[in-house]
């Protein structure tokens, strides 16, 4: 089967899916290692078999970031697989504000919940100081581990619930989270895609504030004078995150809205 033969029987396999086309196109040049436009489309296609295992794995709903291996996050590839949270375009948000606050500083920052590391090492490539990620998760980590590496940062990845590895007096210039905010409703109502990303990276209880509520209750004596902490959230959490925020003296905090117009940041300067 020539490259040209292979990418029509993609394009037809995947039809049904909203980016087939596209999708076809990534997957030749992601297994091949070169552009489309390099190819020569009559030359005869190597490793079928992954192909064929790519369609199978995108008809049982397996997201596509999975099945290659990778996704995009604030202009860098990182590797993904199933235990860490596929990055969001959505999240970027979160960078930018601390990229754009962050710069011209020495930092001493911390992301919670870090996943694959996206934004721990996007920080630590736009900004200068000391970064470090953690997560309750060690298979998280060692995809984290793996980004470091491939990105060339040099993150700080440990093993931890929140803040509890952390000596009782250490303190940050900068804090940022992704938590788990799913409630329990929509954790009941998700996608089949979503089902093979790791439950304990969505799932944040009933109302989805079960581990928000944990980082706020600690989150402002973590944070050093003048520093900044940002948390992404559900879209319809704004109101409860900033009651919560009030209870754990968090006064002043405000809710960033993303592109569309829904809750996405919870921002708050510590003065």
């Amino acid at each position: 089967m020539t490259y040209r033969e292979l990418f029509v029987w993609l394009k037809t396999a995947l039809a049904d899916r909203d980016n087939g086309e596209r999708e076809a196109a990534w997957l030749i040049q992601s297994f091949a290692g070169r552009a489309l436009i390099d190819l020569d489309l009559e030359e005869q296609a190597e490793n079928l078999d992954r192909y064929e295992e790519a369609v199978k794995r995108l008809e049982a709903w397996e997201p596509f970031q999975y099945v290659l291996g990778c996704q995009w996050f604030y202009g860098a590839a990182f590797a993904v697989d199933a235990a860490v949270l596929i990055p969001r375009f959505e999240t970027e948000l979160l960078v930018e504000i601390a990229v754009k606050w962050g710069e011209g500083r020495a930092l001493k920052a911390l992301d919670l919940c870090t996943g694959s590391g996206c934004i721990a090492i996007s920080l630590a490539k736009n900004l200068n100081g000391s970064f470090l990620g953690l997560d309750i998760s060690t298979d998280a980590l060692a995809v984290a581990e793996k980004n470091n590496l491939l990105n060339g940062t040099d993150v700080r990845f440990m093993c931890s619930d929140l803040f509890s590895c952390l000596a009782k007096e250490e303190t940050f210039d900068l804090i940022t989270a992704n938590p788990p905010y799913l409630t329990e409703k929509e954790m009941a109502e998700i996608p089949p895609e979503l089902n093979y990303e790791p439950a304990i990276a969505l799932d944040g209880g009933l109302e989805g504030l079960f581990v928000i509520e944990g980082i706020l209750k600690e989150v402002a004596a973590r944070l050093n004078e003048k520093g900044l902490f940002l948390m992404e959230i559900g879209e319809g959490q704004g109101v409860s995150v900033l009651n919560l925020a009030e209870k754990y003296q968090l006064r002043g905090g405000s809710i960033v809205q993303d592109l569309n117009g829904k809750d996405r940041i919870f921002l708050y300067h510590k003065n």
